[in-house]
């Protein structure tokens, strides 16, 4: 700016619009005057707006040059947009020389509903995640608080995102103060005149509330600034975090073991107790030195984003910052992803179909068993093949050779070589090393058929043999045209795998559910465990879930699929923006990495065996002959004394 110059410029919109169109759960406003802006206080400075004009004052040229040279000169390398409106037109004159910290930058002005803006910091979402970006925002103070309004509004805090804002009055700083929320990392300038401002950078205190805390007050001319400094401009995030100071945060769960134990007091209060999800956040809480709460949510559900918009379940928790984390076996998915912050898989499963242990088969064709279908037919063809080349082995003998033979045709022939399957013994004698070379592969090729016979027979009936299980969703369409009914819990990420399909073996699979009786088929699977051993059910479970449960009440008695599907990490849901995500992210990675994560899910596990629980004891125990098995097994070894029924033939 070539010269110093002032405006008139009321607040009273601004303070209006504030406070008029704030969403009350997205920004709460403190209770009582401890926490620094009451009701009254807000009343106060609207009030004070209303009676009073501002005289803003603005920095000159140089100063702002110097000014934006030591702020780009104390903050790490980042993307740069500088957003003003025609109050800070004259500004953008200042900011056209590059910093050697800026990796990009673009200059965008003012528009209403901020589009230019929010497309830049969305593009740059996406092409550089990894990098910081620096908002120097020279609005007036109804802009300014509209653009912060909108933030909270669409939740775009993000910790990658500095906002560096131009103010001229205490009241556009308190008022910035209770539109702030945690996530949104902001840098006030508070202009004291044409050649100072008052630095001030937001910090979190004990109670949850962004604050400012004064960092210096800056001169044109002053040497050696940063030295000065009370408190640094930009702090890093995981060192901030390191340390909540016993800051108490909420957490959002359901019951459900082995995950999350949760146990209501006398208060109303719920304890984490048990489970290794709950031993995860013991550590985090230890780890980062903060308390916590407990909390489930209305509905019970895991939930998700739906199509009306709304979002339910313990993500909807985080969503609406009800919750700073949520955690209860949370399948990191896409649509989730796209309105919440997931930490780093903590563990890997993947989903299964559970069912009753299929009903043991013994019937009176187990006989048939041992062979297919086309290996009866073959031994069935063979002794007539057999007799038909013996019997022209043996005309050609007495045409030929001249050898007298008595009462041998193909009819003797064939009988006796059924006898030799049968083991009984053979009525014919051969004299001729022909007849005898035959009989004797004959003999070998009947001692193979019998002995395998024998050797399958007692095997299928000694070992118990089942209907056909369900073993992958390809089975599923014939297991429900014979009566099962398919399960999965409802309203989570096991549902909306089907129900978001629509191609596929899934889309297929969500056409087999109970869409008419909805509660048939979208349950709370927990309760499922103890019906499926009454009625024909099979549920969609994740295979963590479903052990542990089958567990508690007999192994035995439920059969898990053979093929898994769709793989699926858990991890600790955040609101949008969390800036202490990176923290747990490094505790998390500790904990992985030192294996106990997985030792407290064995643990609890072990948990369940020693209970003692004795219903999979037969499954394990020496089975002895029942007499169902004792018929067959009489059969194997009697069917060689049956009597013949045919007298000793000689051939000479």
């Amino acid at each position: 700016m070539a010269s110093r110059f002032s405006i008139i410029y009321t607040t009273t919109l601004g303070c209006l619009l504030l406070i008029t169109n704030c969403d009350p759960e997205r920004l709460p406003l403190p209770a009582n005057a401890e926490d620094g802006l009451a009701d009254n206080k807000v009343t106060a400075l609207i009030s004070a707006s209303k009676k009073q004009e501002i005289q803003m004052q603005f920095l000159s040229a140089k100063a702002s040059e110097e000014l934006f040279a030591f702020i780009f000169s104390v903050s790490p390398p980042h993307i740069f947009y500088f957003l003003y409106d025609e109050t800070y037109k004259d500004m953008s004159s200042v900011l056209t020389t590059p910093s050697n910290n800026w990796i990009s930058y673009a200059v965008t002005q003012f528009s209403q509903d901020f589009t230019p803006l929010l497309g830049a910091l969305s593009s740059s979402l996406v092409a550089a995640s990894s990098s910081r970006r620096h908002v120097l925002v020279a609005c007036n103070e109804e802009n300014t608080l509209a653009l912060f309004r909108l933030i909270s509004r669409r939740n775009l805090e993000s910790p990658s995102i500095w906002w560096i804002v131009m103010v001229t009055s205490e009241n556009t700083m308190q008022l910035l103060q209770l539109a702030l929320r945690e996530g949104s990392q902001v840098i006030a300038i508070q202009i004291t005149g044409m050649d100072s401002v008052k630095l001030h950078a937001s910090r979190m205190d004990s109670a949850g509330l962004v604050r400012f805390q004064d960092s210096g007050v800056w001169t044109l001319g002053h040497k050696d600034f940063t030295s000065k400094m009370s408190r640094s401009l930009f702090y890093d995030l995981d060192a901030r975090y390191s340390n909540f100071e016993r800051r108490k945060l909420t957490g959002t769960a359901n019951s459900v073991t082995p995950f999350i134990v949760l146990e209501k007091q006398d208060d109303g209060q719920l304890i984490l107790t048990t489970g290794f999800e709950g031993s995860v956040i013991k550590a985090l809480s230890k780890t980062l030195n903060f308390t916590y709460r407990m909390m489930t949510p209305a509905d019970g559900q895991w939930g998700g984003p739906l199509p009306n918009g709304s979002v339910t379940g313990l993500i909807g928790d985080v969503y609406r910052r009800q919750a700073h984390f949520a955690m209860t076996s949370i399948t990191i998915t896409q649509a989730r992803e796209r309105i919440i912050d997931f930490t780093y898989p903590y563990h890997t499963d993947s989903l299964t179909l559970v069912s009753r242990t299929p009903k043991r088969e013994i019937s009176a064709s187990a006989v048939f068993s041992p062979f297919s279908a086309e290996v009866w037919y073959l031994i069935a063809s063979t002794p007539f093949a057999f007799s038909l080349v013996v019997f022209f082995q043996v005309w050609i003998t007495k045409t030929y050779l001249r050898i007298k033979t008595s009462k041998y045709s193909f009819s003797n022939i064939f009988i006796n070589a059924c006898a030799s399957l049968l083991r009984q013994e053979n009525q014919l004698l051969f004299e001729h090393w022909s007849g005898q070379t035959a009989f004797l592969l004959w003999y070998l090729y009947a001692f193979m058929v019998s002995a395998l016979y024998s050797g399958m027979l007692i095997t299928t009936i000694v070992i118990p043999s089942y209907n056909r299980p369900i073993d992958s969703l390809t089975d599923l369409p014939k297991a429900i045209s014979n009566g099962f009914t398919l399960q999965v819990a409802a309203e989570t990420s096991h549902e909306f795998l089907f129900k978001d399909a629509t191609s596929g073996i899934y889309a297929e699979t969500w056409k087999l559910f109970n869409h008419k009786d909805r509660s048939k088929s979208f349950v709370d699977t927990s309760l499922s465990y103890d019906e499926i051993l009454e009625k024909k059910i099979v549920i969609v479970e994740a295979e963590t879930a479903g052990k542990f449960r089958s567990m508690k009440r007999g192994r035995r008695h439920y059969y898990f699929a053979r093929d898994t599907f769709s793989p699926q990490n858990y991890g600790i849901a955040c609101f949008p923006g969390a800036p202490f995500i990176g923290k747990f992210n490094k505790v998390l990675s500790s904990l992985i990495e030192s294996g106990l994560i997985k030792k407290w899910m064995n643990e609890e596990f072990r948990k369940v065996e020693a209970q003692g629980t004795t219903l999979d004891e037969e499954a394990v125990a020496p089975r002895p002959f029942s007499l169902t098995q004792m018929q067959w097994f009489v059969f194997v070894t009697s069917k060689g004394n049956i009597p013949s029924p045919w007298k000793k033939e000689t051939c000479e």
